[in-house]
């Protein structure tokens, strides 16, 4: 008898097309609730698509999407953004709002509550203090560098208070000691039992921080698995078309990978199919 929980975010043979070109194709992935689950391969692999599919910005043209089991498309807008908060790439605001005020926009999906008046502007401010934002609060948003902007976006997220988040890219525009902040934060957070599906460039930010990763590749998903699994260089070769070298962590069993560009293969090789979902 299995107990454990059901996922608090899976696709289920999920597929997406655009224009004639298929995006994704056969995606099925999970992710349960205290997990930080990375989405990582070249551009063009199907990262965004995919994300804008968990968080319900479009429909798939092929299989179903669930949150807490129950089918996406079955949740209001209301319902679903008391459920999961979303951080795209980039955020644009047409008017000059503070980053205070930015952040406040997290908690809309909560107006009209008891309290939530006093509970919103507590929380506003905790959020900015865990993102190191709070010297931006009576700033101009559209002021701000784009890391800065980046980080008062996090913290408009963190502010909607909701067990699961999706974010695409959260270490763009960072400097590396705002990258591991960020990340940190975000694997604090899946460790207190929220249910975090990230996409990230850099792989070995995904080897120290996430608890599986996910590969794609041409749309479609290679494996999803521990970091030492998923980025193994057997894995990552035919995807981006670089040999690694991997090396355990000093502090773990995590890898830490070098890519290799002198040993580039001439084009990356169609991906092995099959993953541990």
């Amino acid at each position: 008898m299995n107990d454990a929980p059901p996922p608090a975010l899976r696709t289920e043979s999920v597929g997406f097309s655009t224009e004639g070109k298929q995006l994704l194709r056969d995606v099925s992935l999970a992710v349960h609730g205290g997990q930080l689950v990375a989405i990582v391969g070249p551009n063009g692999a199907g990262k965004t698509t995919l994300l804008r599919l968990l968080a319900g910005d479009i429909q798939p043209a092929d299989g179903r999407i669930y949150l807490d089991e129950r089918p996406l498309s079955d949740y209001t807008p209301r319902e679903l953004a008391r459920r999961r908060a979303v951080m795209p790439q980039s955020s644009h605001l047409p008017f000059l709002f503070t980053a205070r005020e930015v952040v406040r926009m997290g908690r809309a999906p909560w107006e009209g509550e008891r309290g939530e008046r006093e509970h919103g502007a507590q929380l506003a401010e905790h959020v900015m203090g865990l993102t190191a934002t709070r010297e931006y609060a009576p700033r101009a948003y559209p002021t701000l560098s784009g890391g800065e902007q980046s980080r008062v976006t996090l913290a408009r997220v963190l502010a909607q208070e909701t067990p699961i988040l999706v974010v695409d890219e959260p270490t763009a525009h960072l400097d590396p000691r705002h990258q591991h902040l960020v990340l940190e934060l975000l694997h604090e957070l899946a460790s207190e039992g929220a249910a975090i599906v990230a996409v990230l460039h850099d792989l070995n930010l995904a080897a120290a921080y996430a608890d599986r990763v996910a590969v794609l590749h041409r749309g479609e998903l290679v494996c999803c698995d521990a970091p030492h699994t998923a980025l193994d260089p057997d894995v990552l070769r035919p995807v981006f078309g670089l040999d690694f070298i991997s090396q355990p962590h000093p502090d773990g069993d995590r890898p830490v990978l070098i890519p290799l560009p002198r040993r580039a293969l001439a084009e990356p090789t169609s991906p092995h199919t099959g993953a541990d979902m």
